[in-house]
């Protein structure tokens, strides 16, 4: 698993390598994805990548490889999750 904090300090050609197929056959989308690091939390990478599909020329759009989408999001930690919420004891 990789952590949004690992994801954040990745270098244009590490971060593009992990991504490169968030959208099939359009690596612009991990390039454009690393230039709004850093993220504070999932819902924000989700929000930018969002936003970079839409922004795609309607031919592209069909490219689009959902499944491939829900894997790396399936790795993504906060690196939070061994915490424990005092409020719920």
């Amino acid at each position: 698993m990789i952590t949004l904090d690992q994801v954040n300090s990745l270098d244009f050609e590490h971060f593009t390598e992990v991504f490169r197929n968030i959208v099939e056959h359009t690596p612009m989308v991990a390039a454009g994805m690393w230039s709004h690091r850093p993220y504070t939390n999932i819902e924000e990478v989700k929000q930018v990548l969002n936003q970079l599909i839409d922004s795609l020329p309607y031919d592209r759009e069909y490219l689009l490889f959902l499944p491939c989408i829900a894997n790396i999001f399936s790795g993504f930690t906060s690196g939070l999750e061994n915490n424990t919420d005092k409020r719920t004891e």
